[in-house]
C-alpha cells in the first residue's frame, strides 16, 4: 500500500455526476439573471437562494438530466448561488455556527460530487465523494459542512455548481445554517486546545498527521506540506520557494508558538520528527520525485536547521527514533534509526545512523523467508521505538501471496492486508529478525492507516492497530474497531489482541499510542458513531482519549475520555492512502500523535478540517490548499499520569538514552 501523504488533491474526476459550491465574489442577483428555473431538464443556474438565523433552511431541486461534456464553465452546469444573512460576528460569538450542504437522490446507479470551492482563485474549501453503492441502505447522500469562526473574515456569498455526468432522475439540495452545540459522548478529558494554524506566529500554516516531539526545553511538531513543495510556489512574485514540513515550535511549554517552513523544495510527503538528550532535533521530508529522504537537523533547538546527506531513492512513509549511547559526548554521537516503505518492491527497511544523522546505512526489514513471500508488493510500514540497550523495534502489516494474486481486489496486487509482523534489530549483530504479532481473518484489514508501536520504562512492547472487515466492494468500510496486543519478552511472543475502544463509537482510526510506567499507556484517535467511515458523507469525527494501567492484563480496563466537544471532521475519512478518491477525505491523513512532557501530561497533535480557515485556502504559502488545520490539545488535572518524567524523543518512544 502505498501511503505517502503530502499529495495536493484533485479536482472532481471527469465523467462523474458533482456539485459544487464556490464562493463568489461578484453580486448574486447577476449571477441568477440568465437562468432557467430548478427542475429544467438541461444544465442551468437556478434563482439565489438566503439563510439566515431566522430562517436557516433553504431547498432546491437539480436538474432531471444533463447534457454535454463535464462542466468546463459555470454556463454548462447547474448553478444554485445562495447568500449568508445574518450571520455576524456578535451572532457567531455567541453561537457555534456551522454551514451544511447536502444532495440526495434515488437511483442507486447515479453518483455524485460535493464540492466547496472559492471562486475567486480555484482553490475548494470543501469536497465530498464517498462511496453510495456498495451497501445496498447506505444513505444516497453528499454532505458537506464549515464550521464559521467569529474572529476570521470571510465571504457571505456562496453558489451551488452541479457538475455534468451520471443523472436520471435529478437530485435534492438543501443548505442548512446549524448552531451546533458540543456533544459529549463520554466525559471531558479536561485537555487545553490550541489551534496552532492560528495561534503560531509567523505564516499561517496547516496540514494533517502532525508528529510531535520533546526537547529538553523545546516542543516540536511537524506536518507535511504536499509534495513537491515547490509547486505551490510564487517564486514569480519574488517568494522563496516552498518546503517540505511545515514546523510549529513551543520555547515556553507551549503557552507561545511560531510557525515556519522547513525541509526540502522537492519534499512534502511525509515528516517526522525527533529530539536526542543533547538537543539535536532531526526532521526527515519525503520527496516522491526523486523518491528520496531528506534529512535536517538543529542544534540549536530548532532555530536553524541544516541539510544532512539524503538518502535512499526508493523511500514512502518514514519513521524516526533516536537514542544516545552509554558514554556518547554529544548529539554528534547520536543513534539514529529511520524506517521506511519501499516503492518499487513495498517491503520495509531499517537504516542506521552512528554519528547523529551524517551517514546512512540502510537494510532490508524483512528476513523471514516466507513472510517475503506473503510481503512482496504490499506491506505497511509502521513506526519504530527503542530498547534500553540501543535494539530497535518496528511494525509492518502483510497479506498472503494467494490474496494479492487475486484477479478480484480493487487494486491489482493488493489483497487485504491482516497479518502484523514485528522487526527486531540487534545492535550488537546488525541482524533484523521477523516475529509474527499477529495473524488475522483473511478479507480483514489491518490498516487504517498505520500500526503504531510504543515501548514503556520496563521495556514491555505495545502494538495498537485499527482492524475492519472487507465489504461487498472489498473495500476497507468499517466497522473499524480498534485492537492491542503486548509482549513482555522483547516482541517475541504477543497477546491475544483486545479491542479497546468503546461500542459506541463505530469506527475509530488515525490511532496513536504512547506508554509510561510498566502497563501504563495513553491511545488517543478519531472516532464517529456513523457505520461506516467511507459511506457515510454525515460522519462527524471527534477525538478520544484512553488510559489503561493494567495495559499487561489479559483483560486490560479503559478509561475513556473526550478531547474534543465539536468535530474535528465532517464526512467520509478515507484511509487508502493514495487510492482515496479525488476530494477530500484524506484531508486529516494517516494519523495523529500523543506522547508525554516532562510532568507526565499527554501532548496529542492532530489535524482539523472542520473549520471555515480563509487563509489557509487564500494565503495559504503551501500549496495543499484544502484548508486543514493543525491541533495541538494538552491533559489537564484529570485521568491518570501514566509516565516516567522523561519527555524527550519521538511519540511512542519512550526516553531511555541520556
Amino acid at each position: 500500500m502505498t501511503a505517502a501523504s503530502g499529495l495536493s488533491p484533485a479536482r472532481s474526476a471527469p465523467g462523474r455526476a458533482g456539485i459544487a459550491i464556490s464562493c463568489l465574489a461578484g453580486a448574486l442577483a447577476a449571477l441568477g439573471a440568465a437562468l432557467a428555473l430548478p427542475g429544467s431538464a438541461s444544465a442551468a443556474t437556478l434563482k439565489p437562494l438566503t439563510v439566515s438565523p431566522a430562517h436557516p433552511v433553504a431547498r432546491w431541486h437539480g436538474s432531471k438530466s444533463f447534457s454535454g461534456e463535464p462542466c468546463a464553465s459555470d454556463s454548462a452546469c447547474d448553478t444554485q448561488p445562495f447568500e449568508l444573512k445574518g450571520v455576524t460576528r456578535r451572532w457567531l460569538r455567541h453561537h457555534y455556527g456551522v454551514l451544511h450542504v447536502s444532495i440526495s437522490w434515488k437511483d442507486h446507479s447515479d453518483t455524485y460530487t460535493l464540492e466547496l470551492d472559492k471562486a475567486s482563485d480555484g482553490s475548494y474549501i470543501r469536497s465530498s465523494e464517498a462511496a453510495t453503492d456498495a451497501l445496498p441502505k447506505n444513505p444516497l447522500v453528499q454532505s458537506v459542512g464549515i464550521h464559521l469562526m467569529a474572529k476570521l473574515k470571510f465571504t457571505r456569498s456562496f453558489s451551488a455548481l452541479v457538475v455534468p455526468g451520471q443523472s436520471h432522475g435529478g437530485y435534492r439540495g438543501k443548505i442548512r445554517l446549524a448552531d451546533e452545540r458540543a456533544r459529549w459522548l463520554y466525559p471531558r478529558a479536561g485537555f487545553r486546545l490550541r489551534d496552532l494554524s492560528l495561534a503560531s506566529q509567523g505564516p499561517t500554516l496547516g496540514a494533517g498527521e502532525p508528529s510531535i516531539a520533546f526537547g529538553p526545553t523545546t516542543i516540536n511538531v511537524t506536518a507535511p506540506a504536499s509534495t513537491p513543495a515547490v509547486a505551490g510556489s510564487r517564486v514569480h512574485e519574488g517568494v522563496e520557494p516552498e518546503r517540505g514540513v511545515i514546523y510549529f515550535r513551543s520555547l515556553d511549554g507551549g503557552r507561545h508558538w511560531t510557525a515556519g517552513n522547513i525541509g526540502s523544495e522537492l519534499g512534502g510527503g511525509d515528516s517526522d520528527v525527533v529530539v536526542d538528550p543533547d538537543r539535536g532535533t532531526y526532521v526527515e521530508d519525503l520527496a516522491l520525485a526523486p523518491s528520496t529522504i531528506f534529512l535536517f537537523k538543529s542544534v540549536d533547538q530548532g532555530s536553524v536547521f541544516s541539510p544532512e546527506p539524503p538518502f535512499n531513492a526508493d523511500a514512502d512513509r518514514e519513521w524516526l527514533a533516536t537514542y544516545m549511547p552509554s558514554g556518547a559526548q554529544d548529539t554528534s554521537e547520536a543513534v539514529l534509526y529511520t524506517v521506511y516503505h519501499g516503492l518499487a518492491n513495498q517491503e520495509p527497511f531499517l537504516c542506521l545512523s552512528t554519528n547523529g544523522g551524517t551517514t546512512n546505512v540502510c537494510q532490508p526489514g524483512i528476513t523471514d523467508p516466507q513472510v517475503q513471500v506473503d510481503a512482496t508488493g504490499n506491506t505497511d510500514q509502521g513506526n519504530v521505538v527503542v530498547e534500553k540497550d540501543g535494539d530497535a523495534d518496528f511494525l509492518f502489516a502483510t497479506s498472503t501471496a494467494a490474496e494479492n494474486a487475486d484477479p478480484n481486489n480493487p487494486s491489482p496486487g493488493t489483497g487485504p492486508l491482516h497479518n502484523l509482523y514485528l522487526g527486531h534489530y540487534n545492535a550488537r549483530t546488525g541482524t533484523i529478525t521477523d516475529h509474527l504479532v499477529y495473524r488475522g481473518k483473511e478479507g480483514h484489514w489491518i490498516t487504517g492507516l498505520f500500526p503504531v508501536l510504543a515501548i514503556d520504562s520496563a521495556g514491555n512492547l505495545y502494538a495498537s492497530w485499527p482492524e475492519s472487515p472487507s465489504d461487498a466492494a472489498r473495500h476497507a468500510s468499517g466497522p473499524w474497531k480498534l485492537k492491542l496486543s503486548h509482549s513482555t519478552d522483547g516482541g517475541r511472543h504477543w497477546s491475544a489482541p483486545v479491542v479497546m475502544n468503546p461500542p459506541k463509537l463505530r469506527n475509530n482510526l488515525l490511532n496513536w499510542i504512547t506508554a509510561g510506567g510498566r502497563g501504563k499507556v495513553d491511545i488517543i484517535w478519531a472516532g464517529t458513531t456513523a457505520r461506516s467511515n467511507e459511506y457515510d458523507a454525515r460522519a462527524r469525527w471527534r477525538m478520544f482519549f484512553a488510559q489503561s494501567t493494567d495495559a499487561l492484563s489479559s483483560s486490560p480496563h479503559f478509561t475513556y475520555r473526550q478531547i474534543t466537544p465539536h468535530p474535528i471532521r465532517y464526512g467520509n475519512v478515507c484511509v487508502l492512502g493514495l487510492f482515496c478518491p479525488a476530494d477530500d477525505s484524506r484531508s486529516l491523513l494517516d494519523f495523529a500523535q500523543v506522547e508525554l512532557d516532562s510532568r507526565c501530561r499527554a501532548n496529542v497533535v492532530f489535524g482539523n478540517n472542520a473549520r471555515y480557515i480563509p487563509a489557509l485556502l487564500r494565503r495559504n504559502q503551501i500549496f495543499r490548499g484544502d484548508g486543514t488545520a493543525t491541533d495541538f490539545a494538552r491533559q489537564g488535572s484529570r485521568g491518570a499520569r501514566i509516565c516516567h518524567g522523561g519527555g524527550q524523543g519521538g511519540a511512542g518512544s519512550y526516553d531511555f538514552g541520556g
